[in-house]
Order: C-alpha cells, then structure tokens, then sequence
C-alpha cells in the first residue's frame, strides 16, 4: 500500500510538473498581433524603412510579436497615424515630427530642424544627449511611446520649373513645402508655400498647379518620377538637413508587452536606424547620377543667399520658442548638444559631418 501510494504521489507530481510546463509553454508561445500603418504607399522608397522593421521584429521575436504593415491609404491615410495611435486603432504607425506640427508646434523639430542638425547629429542626440527624453515627453502626451526608425540625410532640395539660384529667385513662386517653419521661412523669402500629401505632389507638379515641389532625398524623388516632371534641382536642402523617421505605439500596447519584447522592438528599431539610413544615403549614388543623366540641371544657393536664409532662420525660430514652451524645451536641448559637440567637429574637421553655427535662434 505504501509502494502504491509513493508510486501514485509521484505520477500526480510528474503531472503538475508536465502541466506547469505546458502552460509556461504556451504563455511563451502566445502571440500577440499588432497592426502597423505606414506614412508611406508602397511604391515610395521610404516604405522600406517600415518594412524592414517590422520584418525584424517579427525575425526576433521568434513569431512571438507579429506586426502587420499596412502601406498609407489601405488601412488609414498615414495623416491619421499620431490619432489612431493615441486611440488604439492600431498599435503602432510610422512617424515623422513635422505631419504633426498642427497640434503642437515642437513636433516640428523633432523631425528635422532648418539648417540645423545633420542625421548623424540627430542620432548622437537621441542615443546619447538626452533626445530620446525629449522625444519620450512630447509624444507621451499623446499616448505613445517613440522608438527611432531610421534617418535619411540632407534632403535633395527643390525641384522646379524654373532655376533658383540665390533667395530672391523664390520670390512669387507657389511651392509645396511639407515642413510648417519651411512654410514660414519661404513666406518671408515672398514665395507661397502649400502643404500636399505625398500623394498629390506629382500630378500638382505635372499640371503646373505649383512652381515645384521639395520631398525628400535623391533616391525617394527618384520613385516619385521628379525626372519626368521638372528641369531644375536647386540644392542644398536649408529647410530639411536631415530626416527623422520613427514608430509610434500606443502605450497600452507597449505596456502589455513582457521585457523581452519590449526589447526586441527597441532592438528592431535601432537595426533598423543602422541598415535603413545607409540604405538610403547609398542609394542616393545612383540616383543623384540618374537625375543628372535624364537632363536635370542643378544649381547651388549662393553663400550670400545661404547667409540670408541663417538670419531669417534664426528670427522664425526664435519667435516659435517665444510662444511655445514645448518647442522652446526642444530647441533648447538641441542647441545644447551642438554647443557641446562644436570643439569636436572643430578638431575632426576636414574629416567630420556637419558645421558649427556661427549664430543661433534667441531662447526665451
């Protein structure tokens, strides 16, 4: 009897322990499903940076974590991406600061500064000099968490019909513009700035409803089709030196993930910064000698021109970070970090990226 009972306590502790076991199994092996809407179509180069990361997360989490990406306009127009978010309608979206601005004017610059920051600088600032704290602070109060993307570089420029060759060349041309304080530079130049989607820009271009148009890098104009449309490339990108592209999750979302996703997310992110922003600066070889093969002609702001604009940048972005606290916090932190980093980049120089403002906006 005893032997009987040792042998059936025994089986009933091998149960538990095969189904403690199994449910632990299955907790780990629980999937969870996020749906993903991109700022971009899928023809769009920038699209790619989205794909790539969700592909990764879903490669590390061991099909844990599996996110659905969604090109813009299959699920939702990517200007929805900050509400829907918020909201839950889906987990995660793409990013980029400046779609935003209409709610808060600091978003702006957490997408790209005129004539500020270069992608690398942005990177150094959100890694290591307090940005991603600054980007944590303004999307939080919306509902989300922020993880970086990836970068692309300085923007090509403008395309047009028309050549730009200094500042008062934009005088009384009608141009689309996708960032606010780009708007509200080219306004002070005496150009009519207008905000299209993505979307919209080539057929406006085309018809001639506008003078041209700026978007994004040589390779992503490229996809565009800028090549068939316009003559002119004026270079460089004042308004736009760099491009910062992240993913925002609503933070319930994150919140439920256990540790060891929420790492992968971040890790997929960071994968992505470093694959994704040299993607696209290489493809920008084939690209930039694709446009000047199919006829573009390119010109280059003067230095005079260039000084004007630092002046004018200065003034509109001084003036924002009068009216508005959080983009003052923002602008602040920035220029810390590039006060900080300018003996640095004096030192590497020939060698290094970026410049050194000689002036700055006024903080209040």
């Amino acid at each position: 009897m005893k032997r009987r009972s040792i042998v059936v306590l025994v089986a009933v502790a091998l149960f538990a322990s095969f189904a403690f076991s199994a449910v632990e199994c299955n907790a780990a092996k629980k999937v969870i499903r996020w749906k993903y809407n991109s700022l971009w179509p899928v023809g769009l180069a920038l699209y790619q940076g989205d794909k790539y990361f969700c592909d990764t997360v879903n490669k590390l989490s061991d099909g844990r974590l599996i996110i659905k990406l969604y090109p813009a306009g299959q699920l939702l127009p990517g200007y929805q991406n900050l509400d829907a978010v918020k909201k839950g309608t889906v987990q995660c979206a793409g990013d980029f600061g400046p779609y935003w601005s209409g709610k808060n004017t600091a978003f702006d610059l957490l997408g790209t500064t005129p004539m500020g920051m270069t992608w690398i600088d942005y990177m150094l600032w959100i890694y290591h000099g307090g940005g991603q704290k600054v980007y944590d602070k303004l999307y939080g109060k919306y509902n989300c968490k922020w993880i970086l993307q990836n970068f692309t570089p300085v923007e090509a420029g403008f395309r047009t019909h028309v050549p730009i060759s200094t500042i008062e060349d934009f005088k009384g041309l009608k141009l689309r513009m996708g960032s606010l304080f780009g708007q509200k530079i080219l306004k002070k130049l005496g150009a009519s700035p207008t905000l299209l989607d993505s979307s919209e820009i080539y057929e406006a271009v085309a018809r001639s409803v506008v003078d041209g148009a700026e978007f994004s890098i040589p390779v992503v104009d490229w996809t565009v089709g800028f090549q068939k449309i316009t003559e002119y490339w004026c270079a460089p990108a004042w308004y736009q030196t760099a491009i910062v592209l992240g993913v925002m999750i609503n933070k319930e979302a994150w919140n439920s993930l256990p540790d060891d996703l929420k790492d992968v997310v971040v890790q997929a992110g960071r994968a992505s910064t470093a694959y994704m922003s040299s993607w696209f600066e290489h493809g920008n070889i084939k690209a930039t000698h694709d446009f000047i093969k199919s006829g573009t002609k390119m010109t280059h702001l003067d230095d005079k021109s260039m000084a004007k604009l630092r002046v004018i940048i200065n003034e509109v972005l001084s003036e924002e970070a009068a009216k508005n606290p959080d983009f003052a916090m923002v602008l602040k932190s920035q220029i810390q970090y590039m006060k900080g980093f300018a003996p640095v980049r004096s030192y590497e120089s020939p060698y290094t990226f970026g410049f050194n403002p000689e002036t700055f906006p006024k903080l209040p």
